[in-house]
């Protein structure tokens, strides 16, 4: 409310209040109407700003002088004075400016407004209560950079400075809060612009690191943090902070705790878990509807570990009071003994009886917790039998189960676990971009243990995508080229992983012998097959892309219904993938996977014979003449051609490629 000051009008009152606006642009108005395209004078304009943005509002005549008529005679710079002065007076009231002793003051006869003033004040109420609505009320004052229309004046260049620097800790401070409110999506849309902006502002970068974390985008917050770094290093040469650096850690070794008071027997992780945070939120979701959770993939995809995070996850926000238990069955090769080894892992003891597995679930019945059972593929009747059993007599158990096959127990959600997140093939190189995908991210990561200088820029980023697209996005075989990287550069690595079973072959210590090479892991696979499944799947190496079932019983020699049968046997045990989103269902094979089995098909002698099969069946699609040459030529190849894959190859191993991959276009 404006303040009353007596104005001798007669016996009238008169009550005059002046609004000065200077965040966002100048405007002036007087008893509430603006005069701001009514200034006769420029500098009377411009001293109106300079009373404004004085504290007090006053400013010495020889401040005014040096500021306005720096170049000006006394005399003349002192009749300019008065003659703007004179002017302010006529557009905003005869008491509005006043020259006394030599100082030049507003005093409007009621109340003066200043908008810089009022955003001042709540920012340092706002910034000395760390309350949440103190800072919106501030932040609301604010309608943009203070007198954009003078920002190459020098008088006002400390003022907008200083203001900019307000808003942006007050903006800073609010995000913060925010964040550490639990209201992480609010704060980083505060955080995130001016961190673009104040590339070397430490606070705000470490607020709007810890908020990236927060979210689960803990790889963009490293990336940050290397970013911020680089920055000091290169203005100040010096280090972050102790505080930034210790938020760094925490990032490196960040994991989801399980709480103190849930008992478990889960492993610490060595490594950090990249992405699936859309995968996790899903399957978090599944465990609430289902008692029985089944992640199945082909071997190296990362069923383990996203089982592991998965557990850690629900330990952490469900009530499991008898704990999450995880039951590792890879190096048990005798189905009598799994009841025993589950008993064993839940630190139970198994007296003997007839049937252990009842015995074991009687002993559960009055039991709450998560049974994790890992690798159950080769135990898959045992393993079977005792869920079924735990599931009918303990109605406070859930089963969270890894294999490469289906238990296909009534009620089981079956979870078909994705690569990872790929890079579009011929798509531009958009770091920030590519730096989001899940498949980059892991390499990375994977690669800085094993080489800490590399970096992604403009020169690594194009064989990266490439690695990554040419190994699927299997965890496995990501984390197998990355440790490469001390034997060779990313250009070569992004040549060689073609043959990917051969040049990713070296082993990783620490894991179970099956999962040290590609080789090891789909060797294990393989294994597991049926004769007749093993026939079927080496034989569909001869497709490029993605096939049809027709297609898949002309190449694999089989009948028509037989081969529904063995293809949909082959997907349900990992190692071909069903694509379901045309019209119609088409199958292929993992790149890695397609290598190991053409591997299998020339050890087998079919390799050749699978493929004037898959030739025959294509050539019927194209023109007569192209058909009957290809039959030839792969009847009766000319002397001496080889069966090389490169563009030397013969004639007829080049229509034989191109027939090969027609039908994935």
């Amino acid at each position: 409310m404006a303040t009353r000051e007596d104005v001798a009008v007669g016996k009238t009152a008169v009550v005059v209040e002046i609004r000065i606006s200077l965040l966002g642009g100048f405007s002036v108005a007087v008893a509430g109407k603006p005069i701001d395209d009514h200034w006769r004078l420029r500098k009377a304009k411009t001293l109106v700003k300079l009373l404004a943005l004085a504290p007090g509002h006053w400013l010495t005549r020889d401040v005014v002088v040096d500021t306005l008529w720096a170049n000006a005679e006394p005399q003349a710079a002192s009749n300019n004075l008065h003659q703007t002065l004179h002017s302010i007076r006529r557009m905003m009231g005869a008491e509005s400016i006043a020259l006394d002793d030599d100082v030049v003051r507003l005093r409007p006869a009621g109340r003066l407004t200043v908008d810089v003033d009022l955003f001042e004040r709540a920012a340092a109420i706002a910034r000395a209560s760390n309350d949440i609505a103190a800072m919106r009320e501030a932040l609301a004052l604010w309608t943009g950079p203070l007198l954009p229309e003078d920002q190459y004046a020098d008088w006002a260049l400390a003022h907008r400075e200083r203001l900019a620097e307000t808003h942006d800790a007050v903006t800073t401070l609010l995000g913060s809060r925010l964040s550490e409110q639990g209201e992480l999506e609010a704060g980083l849309a505060l955080l995130e612009p001016l961190a673009s902006t104040r590339t070397l502002d430490e606070p705000l970068h470490r607020a709007f690191i810890g908020t990236l974390a927060g979210l689960g985008r803990r790889w963009e917050a490293i990336e940050a943090y290397e970013r911020l770094r680089a920055r000091l290093e290169e203005a100040y040469a010096v280090e972050p902070e102790p505080e930034t650096k210790a938020l760094y850690r925490r990032l490196l070794s960040a994991g989801q705790a399980m709480p103190a008071t849930i008992p478990h027997n889960l492993p610490e992780s060595t490594t950090s878990f990249i992405g699936r945070r859309r995968v996790l939120t899903e399957l978090s979701a599944g465990l609430g509807r289902t008692r029985l959770l089944t992640l199945t993939g082909v071997g190296g995809v990362g069923k383990s570990r996203l089982a592991l995070e998965l557990a850690r996850r629900s330990g952490a926000s469900t009530e499991v009071p008898d704990g999450v238990w995880l039951v590792e069955l890879a190096g048990i090769q005798d189905p009598e003994i799994v009841a025993s080894t589950v008993a064993s892992s839940l630190r139970l003891t198994l007296p003997g009886g007839p049937n252990p597995t009842v015995t074991l679930a009687e002993q559960l019945a009055s039991r709450k917790l998560l049974l994790i059972m890992d690798n159950c593929e080769h135990l898959l009747d045992a393993c079977y039998d005792l869920v079924h059993e735990v599931l009918t007599r303990c109605p406070e158990i859930n089963v969270l189960t890894t294999s490469r096959e289906p238990l296909a127990i009534p009620g089981e959600l079956v979870y078909r676990v994705p690569s990872l997140e790929l890079p579009q093939q011929g798509a531009d190189f958009d770091l920030r971009e590519l730096f989001r995908l899940e498949a980059v991210q892991l390499f990375m990561e994977r690669a800085w243990l094993t080489v800490p200088s590399f970096k992604l820029n403009t020169k690594t980023a194009g064989p990266v995508a490439e690695i990554c697209r040419r190994l699927d996005g299997i965890p496995l075989a990501l984390e197998l080229a990355a440790a490469r990287l001390a034997h060779f550069t990313v250009n070569d690595l992004a040549d060689r992983v073609g043959d990917a079973l051969t040049f990713l072959g070296q082993r990783l210590r620490g894991r179970l012998d099956r999962q040290q090479t590609l080789a090891a892991t789909l060797d294990w696979s393989h294994g597991l097959l049926e004769l007749d499944e093993q026939t079927t799947f080496r034989r569909l190496a001869v497709f490029a892309g993605g096939f049809n079932l027709d297609a898949a019983a002309a190449v694999s020699d089989q009948p028509g219904g037989m081969i529904i049968s063995l293809v949909s046997r082959l997907v349900d045990k990992s190692l071909v993938q069903a694509e379901t989103a045309g019209p119609k269902t088409r199958y292929r094979l993992l790149e890695v996977v397609r290598q190991y089995a053409e591997a299998r098909l020339s050890e087998a002698g079919e390799l050749e014979t699978c493929r004037k099969r898959h030739l025959e069946w294509y050539a019927r699609w194209h023109r007569p003449m192209t058909r009957t040459a290809a039959t030839q030529w792969s009847v009766n190849p000319p002397s001496g051609s080889t069966r090389s894959t490169t563009t030397c190859a013969p004639p007829w191993r080049r229509v034989w490629e191109q027939i090969r991959r027609l039908h994935c276009s």
